[in-house]
């Protein structure tokens, strides 16, 4: 399970001293656990991954805003933060292989009344796997193209 993939991580880098890594690993460790304590039982490995994915979406949009405000040492501070935790989620699928994706789904159904089908479908398809904003721009310009 990720979680506990992560307590080990916490304990390698607490001997090994990486300060940074150390807490990035006890902020993630915490926040699964009120979650668990929030659903009253265990996280499966797709909840943690959700939860991971929240995460990131926060340190990406934290360095856009420390990038366009010219503060250097917290843009390096989120991408190492970021590669952290990216390093507990499945390995991001390539945007040609989502693109094929939306192209199948849009095959197969009938009829579309609006994007946010098309981006469901794809979303249950990759699972974690592609950011939900890349899946939105690839369906919106899927669907502009029929």
């Amino acid at each position: 399970m990720i979680k506990d993939t992560i307590q080990k991580a916490i304990l390698t880098n607490l001997k090994e001293k990486n300060d940074i890594a150390l807490k990035v690993l006890r902020y993630m460790s915490s926040q699964i656990s009120y979650a668990q304590i929030e659903k009253g039982s265990e996280l499966t490995d797709e909840e943690v991954q959700a939860l991971l994915t929240k995460e990131v979406k926060k340190r990406t949009e934290a360095l856009k805003m420390f990038e366009q405000a010219g503060r250097t040492e917290m843009v390096q501070d989120e991408k190492k933060q970021l590669e952290i935790i990216s390093h507990y989620l499945p390995q991001q699928l390539p945007e040609e292989e989502v693109a094929t994706i939306v192209k199948d789904v849009i095959a197969s159904m009938a009829e579309i009344k609006n994007p946010g089908q098309v981006i469901g479908q794809v979303m249950a398809r990759v699972k974690g796997r592609a950011s939900g904003d890349i899946v939105a721009a690839l369906v919106r310009n899927a669907l502009a193209e029929k």
